[in-house]
């Protein structure tokens, strides 16, 4: 041994839980529920994900406030590609592709280190932005727990004043 060092008698303590922050976002498209697949698989106990209210009242997810880092907004609406996410209606929210930036951007090597095969970066192609119901029920359907971080409307939203209880009611 060499100094400093550290010897341990006995068993080691148990490893902790992990929890999937957006997912397995280092190996998919955050927020996404491929993100939440690969977190299973990789043996997390839950995930984080984050919420928000489009401008109809439907809860969906999304980190940022925008969505020019993970869609192609400014090619689907460009002349909306700088406005919040809160003004979008869901309808306009799932006809954007919330996967094909990780594959291009490839943000954490994932591709480049072979972490993923390029048939894998291929499937997130054309990835919706997930609603909340839909990561509800893939969180129950895998005995998987969910932290969820809220993303306030503004106060202008027409929604803002049941955010809350919009959450609360669909987690019911």
């Amino acid at each position: 041994l060499f100094i400093p060092s550290n010897v341990i008698y006995g068993d080691l303590p148990p490893k902790p839980n992990l929890i999937a922050h957006r997912g397995a976002s280092h190996l998919a498209p955050e927020d996404t529920i491929v993100a939440g697949k690969l977190a299973v698989e990789y043996g997390a106990v839950g995930w984080e994900v984050d919420i928000q209210i489009s401008v109809d009242g439907e809860l969906f997810l999304l980190h940022d406030d925008i969505l020019t880092r993970t869609t192609n907004v400014e090619v689907i609406f460009p002349n909306r590609k700088n406005d919040r996410a809160e003004t979008f209606t869901l309808s306009e929210l799932r006809q954007l592709d919330a996967g094909s930036w990780f594959v291009d951007k490839d943000p954490y090597g994932a591709l480049f280190f072979g972490r993923i095969s390029k048939e894998d970066g291929d499937n997130y192609r054309g990835i919706q932005i997930p609603t909340f119901e839909e990561v509800l029920n893939f969180t129950r359907d895998n005995d998987f727990f969910i932290d969820f971080d809220t993303k306030l409307p503004s106060s202008s939203h027409l929604y803002s004043d049941v955010y809350f209880e919009t959450i609360l009611n669909e987690t019911i």
